[in-house]
């Protein structure tokens, strides 16, 4: 299973000891940060890492909540 987290960058620390944990009980996490490519647009990028997951799972801290990204994602 493929897990897409969509988050606030301000989570970061909380968003990778989640995928720590999702990645012991084999679902593979992908978060943005870690699938950046140089020469391709971000908002194409985590399109792809979205429809190529089988499950979004959203951050929903104050900080979640704000992030125009988070909301775009979703």
């Amino acid at each position: 299973m493929q897990v897409f987290i969509s988050h606030s960058t301000k989570d970061l620390e909380t968003v990778y000891r989640l995928g720590s944990v999702l990645q012991i009980n084999s679902i593979h996490a992908i978060v943005a940060e870690s699938v950046l490519q140089p020469g391709t647009y971000l908002s194409e990028k985590i399109k792809d890492q979205i429809q190529s997951s089988d499950c979004v799972l959203a951050v929903l801290t104050k900080d979640g909540t704000r992030s125009e990204w988070v909301n775009q994602e979703l």
